[in-house]
């Protein structure tokens, strides 16, 4: 049995799209080391040196836009003849697309290619996720055009696909009725990651030794979501340190909106810092110093991976019904705190949280918030089901 799988994304990058890519990329490297009669290759953005098993397809912003011009919401469509001449000379009977927007793929693949089996993997609802994300990357004028040929791709990836990988269940049920096309085939495939302390002695290093209770959330802080939850904290913190006043917030996450510092400053917040850009070694000492994580994200599609991160690092979270969109299998309660999506109910499961806090023990809190990551959301938790679904659908 021969696999491809395709990603327009990175499987070493560190967001969202990368971790969906880096899933599945792990899935299936286990697989090939496991089963001696499956051949496994990939087509993956990048510069790095060639290898057997991989093509890697350069990206910048010249490919990006050419892509753009010829209506592929993707900047694999500028590689689109190439990619086709890869799978025709290495006939997999599988190939596996990254993300719905790659279904422009699909349906060309289908021309020629009738029996090999294409599995897309909706990493999100993309044409939700696009709504959001053109808010703050793209002019106006251009967001219809963005928007149109997303949706014409992702309506292709249903329509010239066999099988379908989605990250939640609210995806899969929006993305049915949206488009009304019925989709079988499905698999539900939460975010899965490795654990980011393997290597690490947590009795020396995970613990904050401040007076302080220490908040954070982190994310992409030029994303739509991600600024109006950021907005939402600044704006609450005066009545969060009434609860109590020995708290601090971190925001922390790429390009920073100046909206943020702006707020910041009108409100003249001494105990709210920004870190712009943060490293992976900076975002685990950030992740490792800090208490209680915070997501409050009220819109967008997929799965909220910051949740995901905050409990592999032993974080208790306190969260938003729509952050914990993907997490169904887990019981919201301590370590998990919800909160429905209004100031009044924040407020109060806020001091619920800093109660339970001041009840436990750190240490026995590390665990609590370590057992549900390392029980539902590692490679190992999901393998077979996975393994199962490529190799035998």
């Amino acid at each position: 049995m021969k696999i491809l799988y395709i990603s327009s994304m990175n499987p070493e990058g560190l967001y969202g799209g990368n971790l969906s890519t880096k899933k599945i990329y792990k899935l299936l490297k286990k697989i090939n080391e496991e089963k001696e009669n499956i051949k496994i290759k990939y087509i993956f953005p990048g510069n790095s040196e060639k290898k057997d098993d991989t093509l890697f397809l350069k990206k910048n912003k010249l490919n990006t836009y050419i892509s753009r011009i010829f209506k592929y919401p993707e900047f694999m469509g500028f590689y689109k003849k190439k990619i086709l001449k890869y799978i025709d000379d290495y006939k997999p009977n599988t190939i596996i697309l990254g993300s719905s927007r790659l279904g422009f793929l699909a349906k060309e693949i289908k021309k020629t290619s009738k029996e090999i089996k294409i599995i897309t993997n909706f990493e999100n609802f993309e044409l939700e996720f696009s709504k959001a994300f053109v808010k703050n990357r793209l002019p106006k004028f251009l967001w219809n055009y963005e928007l149109d040929i997303v949706k014409k791709s992702e309506k292709n990836a249903i329509l010239y696909s066999d099988s379908f990988i989605f990250l939640t269940k609210n995806d899969f049920i929006n993305i049915q009725k949206y488009y009304n096309l019925k989709i079988n085939n499905k698999l539900i495939l939460p975010h899965l990651i490795e654990d980011p302390l393997k290597n690490i002695d947590c009795e020396i290093n995970c613990k904050n030794n401040s007076d302080k209770i220490k908040l954070i959330f982190t994310g992409s802080m030029n994303y739509y979501p991600n600024v109006e939850g950021s907005l939402f904290l600044i704006e609450n913190f005066e009545k969060m340190k009434d609860i109590n006043p020995y708290i601090e917030l971190t925001l922390a996450g790429r390009n920073p909106e100046k909206v943020l510092y702006n707020k910041i400053k009108e409100y003249n917040l001494k105990d709210i810092h920004i870190i712009s850009n943060p490293t992976k070694e900076q975002m685990t000492f950030l992740m490792l110093n800090s208490d209680i994580f915070i997501s409050p994200v009220f819109q967008g599609s997929g799965m909220k991976t910051k949740v995901l991160d905050a409990i592999s690092y032993g974080l208790p979270v306190l969260a938003s019904e729509h952050s914990l969109i993907g997490y169904e299998k887990i019981k919201k309660d301590f370590p998990i705190v919800l909160f429905k999506d209004s100031k009044t109910d924040f407020l109060e499961k806020f001091t619920k949280i800093i109660n339970y806090y001041n009840l436990y023990n750190k240490k026995d809190i590390f665990s609590m918030s370590r057992k549900l990551f390392l029980n539902n959301y590692t490679i190992d938790a999901f393998y077979s089901i996975f393994e199962d679904y490529i190799i035998n659908r």
